[in-house]
């Protein structure tokens, strides 16, 4: 196989007085990239589907909810669609106001809008009431993540600063609970990121795809494998060949999360490798977005654009989103 014989010379590759220059960042951030490759784990059998995580949830006004009580809600509401977000609590506060609203304006469905709150399960009722959005779709979630406990520390390029938050295990969380979602409410999940905007509705698109087991957001500017697929998007359905994708991918984060050190898009790198696992399953249906359902481009600050979501990014200029509500008053 050619790939494993690239990747057995890479690791041969040794660079001369690295621990004394530049290059031994590069070094390590580009070896951290590689080793994420985890061909033996392709070639492994499903892994075996681990315990539920333990989540907690809230109604949008506080009140204390179970998996039956978020069911319950699902089949009162006809609900025919999840959106799915999961940050941490900074984040959160930040940008879930406006994809929440954004997604309970335009999603043109009868749905559930969760926001799974990194680490929040204590401060859900508390957050709920900052936040201060009342509507029966909104469902706030919470795990016990304590980020002082976090084991492995995200690289970046070495041109980024020092990264002291476990942003790889904030972007991967929502990967590592999907399955559960799936499974406890046997419905279409769209995770997208949650600093991202719907513009317009979702039945056409859940239509489009109802034969697909799940939707990628593929980047065709994206020449590196950590973000050939990227992690803004993504659709799953309730299908066996999804849960087993599900599986892989949460067995594959949880691992990597583990380790002392890790390449901060290790969920987008999971991504690519479970989509290559989907595929090797027998009846197996991949589906792709179109271009103007996510952007994969930046806007520095809101513009007219043909984009379903609406990816805000880093930077994104927030203050443009209130001249955009201004002006449709």
């Amino acid at each position: 196989m050619q790939l494993t014989k690239i990747l057995a010379l890479a690791a041969d590759i040794k660079l001369k007085d690295a621990a004394a220059s530049e290059g031994a960042r590069w070094e390590k951030f580009y070896r951290l990239k590689l080793d994420a490759i985890d061909l033996a784990a392709l070639q492994a059998p499903t892994p075996p589907d681990g315990p539920d995580p333990a989540l907690v949830f809230a109604t949008s006004t506080g009140a204390p909810l179970d998996w039956q009580g978020v069911r319950a809600t699902a089949a009162r509401l006809g609900a025919r669609a999840v959106f799915f977000v999961a940050a941490d609590i900074n984040y959160v506060k930040r940008y879930a106001t406006w994809y929440a609203r954004s997604v309970l304006m335009c999603a043109g469905v009868p749905c559930l809008v969760i926001v799974h709150v990194i680490g929040g399960a204590p401060a859900l009722a508390a957050l709920a009431g900052e936040l201060g959005i009342t509507d029966k779709l909104l469902i706030f979630a919470g795990d016990h993540f304590d980020a002082a406990t976090a084991t492995a520390r995200a690289v970046d390029s070495p041109l980024d600063k020092v990264m002291t938050l476990p942003v790889a295990h904030f972007q991967s969380m929502r990967f590592i609970v999907l399955g559960a979602l799936m499974r406890q409410l046997n419905l279409p999940v769209l995770v997208s990121d949650i600093d991202t905007i719907l513009q317009r509705g979702v039945a056409d698109l859940l239509s489009a795809n109802a034969d697909m087991d799940v939707v990628f957001n593929q980047n065709p500017q994206g020449l590196s494998h950590a973000d050939h697929v990227t992690a803004n998007l993504l659709l799953v359905y309730p299908s066996a060949n999804a849960a087993m994708f599900l599986r892989f991918l949460r067995s594959y984060l949880e691992r990597y999360l583990r380790k002392p050190e890790v390449i901060r898009w290790i969920d987008q790198i999971g991504l690519l490798l479970a989509r290559h696992y989907l595929r090797s399953l027998s009846g197996a249906r991949v589906g792709t977005f179109q271009d103007t359902d996510i952007n994969n481009w930046m806007y520095a600050q809101y513009a007219p654009n043909p984009y379903r979501f609406l990816s805000l990014y880093q930077g994104f200029d927030m203050a443009s989103l209130e001249r955009l509500i201004a002006a449709k008053r």
